[in-house]
């Protein structure tokens, strides 16, 4: 393929991924500029990927979740899901996106936790699920200015460690094929993620008939 058709195919598939992600009510994702840090990240499968660097080439979703969170990240979970069954069903392959959704809860996720977790939403090589050690995840959220927060330590949790939820933001991160994030998406409770709302949007985007 020529490099004004990769050009072209690069454009093509930002226009389906902003739109895809972007609330009714406020649009496509907030344009950004960061470039953030290269951290190693363990994805579910237990394969060390370093983030971004890994992706080169790929446009990266990256969103976050904890698996012990009762609401806001089984929902965004889900809309990742649906997410790559939508861009999977325009024929775009994990070679061209990726979907990557990383824990803030590195003492409670460990790699066989999130790799159960992975598998109830399907995970796949679109769809991955990742843990970073404390010291870099603090160093990656720092950097894109994502907020969380233990809200609590009081009766006794699961594998023994003491309970406790976070506060935290609900954020999208689009990251290019060049490693840098050029998109931001804030969403709520209700709708962290819409996917299915759009899919006729995203056909007509593509050119098809639906």
């Amino acid at each position: 393929m020529d490099a004004g058709r990769v050009q072209a195919r690069r454009a093509g598939l930002l226009s389906l991924i902003l739109f895809a992600c972007s609330r009714p009510a406020s649009g496509v994702f907030q344009r950004a500029e960061i470039q953030p840090p290269a951290v190693p990240v363990v994805i579910h499968t237990r394969d060390t990927l370093t983030f971004p660097d890994a992706f080169r080439g790929k446009w990266v979703l990256v969103g976050w979740i904890y698996t012990h969170c009762p609401d806001v990240c089984p929902l965004t979970a889900s809309r990742f899901m649906n997410l790559r069954d939508s861009l999977r069903a325009r024929g775009i392959s994990a070679q061209e996106v990726r979907l990557l959704l990383l824990s803030f809860d590195p003492e409670r996720d460990s790699v066989s936790r999130l790799r159960a977790y992975a598998e109830s939403f399907r995970a796949d090589s679109m769809l991955l699920f990742g843990r970073l050690d404390p010291l870099p995840l603090q160093e990656l959220a720092r950097a894109l200015n994502f907020s969380f927060k233990k809200l609590h330590r009081k009766t006794a949790g699961h594998e023994g460690h003491q309970g406790y939820a976070f506060a935290h933001d609900v954020k999208v991160f689009l990251v290019n094929p060049e490693g840098r994030v050029v998109g931001v998406h804030e969403g709520d409770l209700q709708e962290p993620l819409p996917v299915q709302s759009t899919l006729k949007e995203i056909v007509k985007l593509q050119g098809g008939s639906g």
